[in-house]
């Protein structure tokens, strides 16, 4: 990873009571996925690109975490 770049964090359960605490703090620090079964209700804004992403589905799971660095996985 370059110096200077942030990184890019995909953040599953982005839209829940914890992921969306923790979505508000590392867009601070980082370009974060935000992956939800219902991430097309949600706009992109500057750091934070939602996804819709079914984490059951294998195909899905590889196209939400397309570009990440790093996986956050909050999904129960």
């Amino acid at each position: 990873m370059e110096e200077n770049r942030r990184p890019v964090v995909a953040l599953s359960g982005a839209s829940g009571y914890i992921g969306s605490n923790l979505l508000e703090k590392i867009q601070e620090y980082a370009d974060v996925i935000a992956l939800s079964r219902s991430g097309g209700r949600f706009k992109n804004k500057e750091h934070v690109q939602w996804r819709a992403c079914d984490l059951f589905s294998l195909p899905e799971t590889k196209a939400g975490l397309r570009g990440a660095d790093i996986a956050v996985y909050l999904v129960h």
